[in-house]
């Protein structure tokens, strides 16, 4: 069974292009159909999602580096407030 890459891009959260690419460099295993559009097995699906479990989008990062921005500036603020209690 197949999944075309503009499938594929959607289900692993990928851009488009990027998948494109590694089918041209063989990174994903893929058939090219006699038009030249590419077809990607759908067992690279399972591979290509296992092996980034650890991958985070850009939307994620942005938001633990937000968070964090968020608690830095909690702790300054107690920090002054402990500091002028003394």
């Amino acid at each position: 069974m197949f999944i075309t890459p503009k499938k594929f891009a959607e289900k692993t959260g990928e851009n488009y292009d990027l998948i494109l690419d590694l089918c041209k460099k063989g990174n994903i295993k893929c058939e090219r159909t006699d038009g030249g559009h590419f077809k990607i097995y759908y067992t690279e699906l399972d591979k290509f999602t296992k092996q980034n479990e650890d991958f985070i989008s850009r939307e994620q990062y942005e938001a633990v580096i937000r968070e964090n921005e968020r608690l830095k500036s909690f702790i300054i603020q107690l920090k002054t407030l402990v500091t002028s209690c003394n």
